[in-house]
């Protein structure tokens, strides 16, 4: 997997499991992922070696990894998202033969309208 591959996947699996690590392996996790700090700035900063960063940042990896194995958020959120994306197509693909018609059926019109409304809702939920 390339850098930025792994960057978005470890900031994906960090805004679900994030909270279940410690204090400080969200700090230096945020510091490097987020605020893109070296190892060398980081252990500056906080006043551990490089080498405790970069460890802490393994652990931190395999932690979130872990958790995804064991748990698949992450993956069943990306299954609901892409079942969301399909079933919105295909609405949209039915209002438009609708509304193409040579008679307009208001009332399945407007059924279509709530369901794409809801699916769009789920989607920025």
């Amino acid at each position: 997997m390339d850098a930025p591959a792994k960057t978005v996947q470890m900031n994906l699996l960090f805004d679900l499991y994030g909270q279940l690590l410690t204090d400080r392996q969200r700090e230096i996790f945020i510091l490097y992922y987020h605020d893109d700090l070296s190892l060398g700035e980081i252990a500056e900063n906080i006043q551990i070696s490089r080498q405790g960063v970069y460890d802490t940042l393994q652990r931190v990896e395999q932690a979130l990894l872990d958790l995804e194995r064991s748990l698949g958020l992450l993956a069943k959120d990306q299954r609901r998202n892409q079942t969301l994306r399909t079933l919105e197509g295909l609405l949209r693909e039915m209002r438009e033969h609708v509304e193409h018609t040579q008679v307009r059926d208001e009332v399945l019109l407007r059924c279509l309208k709530e369901a794409m409304d809801a699916v769009e809702e789920l989607m920025t939920e």
